[in-house]
């Protein structure tokens, strides 16, 4: 709704998976632990990868985000 005005509006979530993040939006009634379920079954299915690497996939995206390359998005 603000492309018309020039303005572009982009987001890196990189905990959205996670499981403690989820829980406060939870509908009642759902158990507690299926954000957590969730996680691990995500988790289970990953290659394993180093802190540093996760951290500079990260920066390499909010940069992306953040020069001309990503006017489109």
């Amino acid at each position: 709704e603000y492309g018309k005005d020039g303005i572009r509006v982009n987001a890196v979530c990189p905990e959205a998976g996670s499981g403690d993040m989820i829980k406060p939006y939870l509908p009642e009634g759902v158990d507690a632990d299926l954000p957590r379920q969730y996680e691990h079954r995500l988790l289970s299915h990953q290659r394993t990868r180093e802190t540093s690497d996760f951290l500079g996939d990260i920066a390499k995206a909010i940069l992306y985000f953040a020069c001309d390359d990503s006017l489109t998005c």
